[in-house]
């Protein structure tokens, strides 16, 4: 950082938030190796960006802050394959419909999600990455292509042949 107004700034940042930060990277990992190197990643990732943090509000920064600490943290636990597995059974439970609704809506909806639990493991790591990503972590395509190291069209494009393979695995699964 050259500007000593902008090194203030970050010391202050930092300062200020490095608590929240530590706290949202062992939320997704317990590796202090891991932290410390993702801590590192997103302050110069912020770093970069000094105008937009000025620009923020204190409860948007927050948001920013924590947004890219857990995009630094999803990038990095990828990079070393440590990433969290997600139960696609228990998040789609959790998520959709639940006893005060419909009850045959309900029988069908876990017939649906058993199936799908079963085909999910037969998607590649690619697919279920891309998949994961925009509709369980709920991902934008820009969000992925970063993450990814992709043009979002590209991404957007994958998304797509991954939902259409996984819909076919759902179908032929549903017809057996």
């Amino acid at each position: 950082i050259e500007d000593e107004s902008d090194r203030d700034f970050m010391e202050q940042v930092y300062r200020q938030y490095h608590r929240l930060m530590y706290h949202t990277i062992y939320q997704l990992t317990d590796d202090p190796w891991l932290a410390d190197d993702v801590l590192q990643i997103t302050l110069v990732k912020l770093i970069d960006n000094i105008p937009t943090l000025r620009s923020l509000s204190d409860t948007k920064r927050i948001n920013y802050i924590i947004s890219a600490v857990k995009n630094s943290t999803y990038t990095q636990l990828r990079k070393t394959k440590n990433h969290p597995e997600i139960d696609i059974e228990e998040w789609m439970m959790k998520n959709t419909l639940t006893a005060e609704d419909d009850p045959e809506l309900l029988a069908i909806h876990k017939e649906e999600i058993q199936a799908f639990s079963q085909i999910w493991p037969k998607l590649d790591d690619k697919n279920r990455l891309l998949l994961e990503g925009r509709f369980i972590l709920g991902k934008s395509y820009e969000e992925l292509a970063v993450d990814l190291g992709m043009n979002p069209n590209s991404v957007r494009m994958a998304v797509t042949r991954a939902k259409r393979l996984a819909y076919q695995k759902w179908r032929k699964y549903m017809k057996e």
